[in-house]
């Protein structure tokens, strides 16, 4: 389980989101082949840049695609899908795997600092905390979308430039 902790107290800046996808799956590269799982990045070329570091942005996304990762373990044939739209102002970047899902009762928790729905000794329980603190420091927000058995989206909405 990896997880980055974000030290500084208030991200700042802007960054372009078709170019911190680009590094941090780079950064995943290893750990992603070695689980065979396929990325499919679906990003358009004009989007605005977004209020947010590129280092906060990169450690949100390592944290939800180690998360989906993790959810795919038994997948046969594991795939994370991330895609970035321009909507109504804001733009909008889904981390979607196609994993067990998330239980309903459990997903009112998956935000809580130290609650992990993995086995003892494989998770923190702090990714998704630190995700969402992330998220909420630049003013955008993150959701989750997931029938227990049909796999999992992250929704996240930033302001953007």
């Amino acid at each position: 389980m990896l997880v980055i902790l974000h030290t500084s107290p208030t991200p700042s800046g802007t960054c372009q989101v078709a170019e911190i996808i680009r590094q941090s799956l780079l950064l995943l590269k290893g750990e992603l082949s070695k689980n065979d799982i396929e990325v499919e990045v679906d990003v358009p070329a004009d989007l605005p840049a977004i209020h947010c570091s590129a280092d906060s942005l990169q450690q949100i996304l390592v944290n939800l695609i180690i998360n989906a990762r993790d959810a795919l373990a038994d997948n046969p044939q594991p795939r994370i899908k991330i895609i970035v739209r321009h909507i109504e102002g804001v733009l909008e970047l889904n981390v979607t795997d196609k994993g067990p899902g998330i239980q309903q009762d459990v997903q009112t928790k998956i935000f809580d600092p130290f609650f992990t729905t993995k086995p003892p000794g494989k998770g923190t329980g702090l990714g998704l905390s630190v995700t969402r603190r992330l998220v909420q420091d630049v003013g955008g927000a993150i959701q989750v979308e997931s029938l227990h058995g049909h796999g999992c989206c992250m929704r996240l909405r930033f302001p953007h430039v």
